[in-house]
């Protein structure tokens, strides 16, 4: 093949090796735990077979495992989505500030109302995004400029 990337085999296998990797991370997540399940009795309760550790599986450790395979997902999309607004292979919630923000408010919640604890995610959710139009409202300036949102989230 004439004019082929010479690269892309390469990003292909690794890009394999990466889901290999995944796979066999939540294979062994739902294998691990206080009851230990073999492979076989996973694969069985996967097909539809009962017992208590399909319970287990089926109950606790598969959407466990899902949902930690979603989120990561999910903080991967976040991170290049910033990045590529910043246009900087750097950048990240820390460095512009929205980390601080939402930092601030869950430390303030945890000491004026100690009690209510189930407060913390949603006063940092909250704090974030103050942080964010905060900084927002800094860097604006005839537009926004990725150098003045670094800045801005520096300086916040």
């Amino acid at each position: 093949m004439m004019g082929a990337n010479p690269g892309r085999g390469r990003i292909a296998l690794v890009l394999l090796l990466f889901l290999m990797l995944a796979l066999v991370g939540g294979i062994v997540s739902m294998m691990m735990g206080s009851v230990e399940i073999p492979l076989q009795e996973i694969l069985g309760a996967l097909a539809g077979a009962g017992g208590t550790h399909a319970q287990i599986l089926l109950n606790i450790r598969l959407p466990r495992t899902l949902v930690a395979a979603l989120v990561g997902i999910d903080l991967a999309l976040a991170g290049t989505i910033l990045q590529a607004i910043m246009k900087n292979p750097l950048a990240d919630p820390h460095i512009i500030g929205i980390s601080s923000g939402a930092g601030l408010m869950g430390i303030l919640v945890l000491l004026l109302f100690p009690e209510h604890s189930e407060l913390v995610t949603p006063a940092a959710f909250v704090g974030a995004m103050g942080a964010a139009v905060l900084i927002y409202l800094l860097a604006w300036k005839n537009g926004i400029q990725p150098i003045r949102i670094i800045l801005a989230g520096v300086a916040v």
